[in-house]
């Protein structure tokens, strides 16, 4: 794997810890009042997160 752009590989790594951050702390936060809103708070968070870390990683390998 040749990184080509490093500032968008660590933004891609970033996006990845942030998401992981977030989707904890909405899960921690939400889980009390509503299984099924962590849930949905998780999965949103996810989604976003690794959509963003797929298109940074995309542009750091040239692509």
């Amino acid at each position: 794997m040749i990184v080509r752009r490093p500032v968008y590989f660590v933004g891609s790594l970033c996006l990845i810890i942030l998401a992981g951050f977030l989707a904890g702390l909405v899960f921690f936060l939400l889980l009390p009042k509503g299984a099924a809103v962590a849930a949905t708070g998780l999965l949103i968070l996810s989604a976003a997160s690794f959509a963003g870390a797929v298109l940074c990683l995309a542009r750091a390998l040239g692509g």
